[in-house]
């Protein structure tokens, strides 16, 4: 499989956890706005498949190492989430850090933004790898459904 299709998958299965936590997120609604998925080398963000996501205030973002062989945890460095949960994998103690000791594949959870700044995570296993979640303040703008439009017929 080529590094192009596997990024394509692995963004979609980020999608795909983002999507089974919170069906949709509108205007003024919290829930879960990104996603990251874990690899044994890198954090992939849900939005364009980089190690950044960008929520806005009140947003949380997913995390979920699903396969892999070495032992990953997301840990923030400067600045801390307003809330972490685990929702997979085994119960090590209080996160964050998410889960609170590198474990393996199977763990997932989390993680609630409240203040806008940029929040910086890496992995405390053996590869230090980085991610970033971007916070904006305010709401996020309105969605509007994309049905087709039907065209107007004039009647005779």
């Amino acid at each position: 499989m080529s590094i192009r299709c596997r990024r394509a998958v692995l963004a979609l299965a980020g999608a795909a956890v983002a999507a089974a936590a919170s069906p949709s997120v509108a205007a003024g609604q919290t829930g879960v706005a990104a996603s990251f998925t874990v690899t044994d080398h890198r954090f992939v963000g849900s939005q364009d498949g980089s190690s950044y996501v960008t929520i806005y205030a009140g947003q949380s973002v997913a995390f979920a190492y699903p396969a892999g062989t070495i032992p990953h945890n997301v840990d923030y460095l400067a600045l801390k989430p307003t809330s972490c949960t685990q929702t997979a994998g085994p119960d090590l103690g209080p996160v964050p850090p998410l889960p609170r000791v590198p474990s393996g594949p199977g763990w997932s959870g989390t993680c609630r933004f409240n203040v806008p700044n940029m929040y910086v995570f890496v992995s405390r296993g053996p590869r230090s790898m980085p991610g970033h979640v971007i916070v904006r303040p305010g709401a996020p703008p309105p969605s509007f459904p994309t049905q087709p439009m039907t065209p107007l017929v004039p009647r005779l």
